[in-house]
C-alpha cells in the first residue's frame, strides 16, 4: 500500500503535509493507505515550529487556467490538413502547446472490446486516437513509460490509462502487447488516471493509440497574458 500510494502522488505531481512537513509517522499513515493534502501548492502561510513545509507567501492561482485550452471542432480539414494548421499554430510564441484528437474529455468516446489471454469474455474500453502532443496540451502526468511519440518509426503503440492496467492485472505493463483490431500494440506508456467522462463516476479503462485518419478536435494551450488577443489570433489562422 505503501508503495502505491507513493507511486500515485508522483504520478499526479501531488503536494502532501506529511512529506513537506517531514512527518516522521509518514510510513505508518501512507502503509494504511492515509494521507493529508496541500491544496494550490506546496507553499503554507503559516510558520509552525514543530512544521518543516515550507512557509511564505503562495504563487498565485491562474484563475483563467481552464481557459486556456481552446478546443477546436474540426469538420472540414482532413489529418494532414489538420497537422498544417497545427505547425502554423506553434509558430506563433504565444501559444504552448496543441494537439490534434478524435475526441477530448466530457465528449463522446469510442468504446471498443477485445480479447486479452487470461481473462474471459471481452476486454472494454474507451479508445482515444491521439497525437503525441495530447498529454502535454492537456496538463496530463504519466505514471509510467512516455506517451504516445506521433512519429512513425514509433509503430503500432498504446498508451493505457491506470484503470485499464487494474482491469487487466498487470503489475508490469510496459513493453507488453495487446491485440486490437487484429494489430499488435505495444505499451509504451501509462496516463495518469483523469476523468473523461462525469466526476461522479469513476475513471474506467482507456487507452490511447496514434491517430491514423481524422481529427475531430484541434486542441490549443495558450500562454498566460493576452489571452483575448491569443484567441482572436487563433480565430484568425483558423479562419485562413
Amino acid at each position: 500500500t505503501y508503495e502505491w500510494l507513493r507511486d500515485m502522488m508522483r504520478s499526479k505531481s501531488l503536494h502532501t503535509v506529511c512529506e513537506e512537513a517531514r512527518c516522521p509517522n509518514l510510513g505508518e499513515c501512507w502503509g494504511s493507505g492515509t494521507a493529508t493534502f496541500l491544496l494550490m501548492g506546496d507553499t503554507c502561510t503559516r510558520a509552525c515550529g514543530f512544521c518543516d513545509i515550507k512557509t511564505g507567501r503562495p504563487s498565485p492561482l491562474d484563475w483563467l487556467e481552464p481557459e486556456r485550452v481552446v478546443v477546436i471542432e474540426n469538420r472540414a480539414l482532413s489529418l494532414e490538413q489538420a497537422r498544417s494548421l497545427k505547425a502554423e499554430l506553434l509558430q506563433d510564441s504565444r501559444i504552448e502547446a496543441v494537439s490534434l484528437s478524435q475526441y477530448t474529455p466530457a465528449s463522446f468516446g469510442a468504446m471498443m472490446g477485445f480479447q486479452v489471454e487470461g481473462i474471459e469474455g471481452l476486454v472494454t474500453m474507451t479508445a482515444y486516437a491521439t497525437d503525441g502532443d495530447f498529454v502535454e496540451t492537456l496538463g496530463m502526468g504519466m505514471a509510467a513509460g512516455r506517451g504516445l511519440s506521433g512519429e512513425p518509426a514509433d509503430g503500432p503503440s498504446i498508451v493505457l490509462n491506470e484503470a485499464a492496467v487494474r482491469r487487466l492485472g498487470w503489475t508490469e505493463p510496459l513493453g507488453r502487447e495487446l491485440n486490437i483490431n487484429g494489430v499488435e500494440r505495444l505499451v509504451v506508456g501509462v496516463v495518469a488516471d483523469f476523468h473523461y467522462e462525469s466526476l461522479h463516476k469513476r475513471v474506467e479503462p482507456l487507452y490511447m493509440v496514434p491517430i491514423e485518419h481524422w481529427a475531430g478536435r484541434i486542441l490549443v494551450r495558450v500562454r498566460s497574458g493576452g489571452l483575448a488577443e491569443t484567441l482572436r489570433a487563433i480565430d484568425a489562422t483558423w479562419a485562413s
